[in-house]
């Protein structure tokens, strides 16, 4: 114990890498490059949009969460939109 070195550090540090930044945004911001989101449409039979969506959420090469969230309401729009064609 007496011969181990001891590293004050001052910084925020990344939740997942561990890099140490001067910032806590700079730290947030490695963090979000670590983090992705996957989006899955869920279908019932006779169904033309979905009924569920899951968002899975990737941190890395892993998935570490999956939410699922019920779609509620279809409304009936025309709302143009840029570069469609008419």
């Amino acid at each position: 114990m007496e011969n181990e070195k001891v590293k004050e550090v001052h910084g925020w540090r990344c939740n997942y890498c561990g890099k140490i930044y001067p910032t806590k945004d700079e730290a947030e911001k490695c963090w979000d490059r670590h983090i992705t989101f996957e989006m899955e449409p869920v279908f019932e039979i006779g169904e033309e949009f979905p009924t569920m969506i899951f968002v899975k959420k990737i941190e890395g090469s892993r998935y570490t969460e999956i939410g699922t969230y019920p779609l509620k309401k279809k409304e009936k729009v025309d709302i143009p939109r840029k570069g469609g064609e008419d």
